[in-house]
């Protein structure tokens, strides 16, 4: 993927590179996933999905891959960071991955390893109001 700055921690990527690397690993994840994701995730795979993302990652930069040990949306990282980690991925986020199968209500194995995304990598998954019932921790944002 390449990556323009105009600035230090600023990043842009090239339309045109962001549209060959959709192009080429789209097909390649629903075609490995050899299921109906769109009906079962209720997410298209899209350059936005987790899936693609990770195939390419594990193909250009595979000691990233190796070093990964969470994959999460945004706000899921704030919160687990002011939960010291305890905190589970949101349904929203979840149903955005292209990787969560709604009908059955848990990761969906065989998309994952299509993506290979492992499952270990996501974390369970709750809906945002059993999230907000737990609360935090004792002392979990005092990090």
């Amino acid at each position: 993927m390449t990556l323009a700055a105009a600035q230090a921690g600023w990043a842009k990527e090239d339309p045109a590179t962001r549209w060959r690397n959709a192009c080429e690993l789209i097909p390649a994840v629903l075609t490995a996933a050899g299921a109906d994701v769109l009906h079962r995730t209720g997410s298209a795979i899209t350059q936005q999905s987790i899936g693609p993302k990770v195939a390419w990652l594990r193909e250009h930069e595979p000691e990233v891959g190796w070093q990964t040990a969470a994959i999460c949306g945004p706000y899921d990282f704030v919160v687990r960071w002011l939960t010291a980690g305890a905190a589970p991925v949101e349904a929203n986020w979840a149903l955005e991955s292209g990787l969560y199968d709604f009908r059955v209500g848990e990761w969906a194995a065989d998309i994952c390893q299509a993506a290979q995304v492992d499952p270990g990598w996501l974390g369970q998954q709750h809906t945002l109001a059993r999230l907000s019932e737990a609360g935090p921790e004792p002392g979990a944002a005092e990090r």
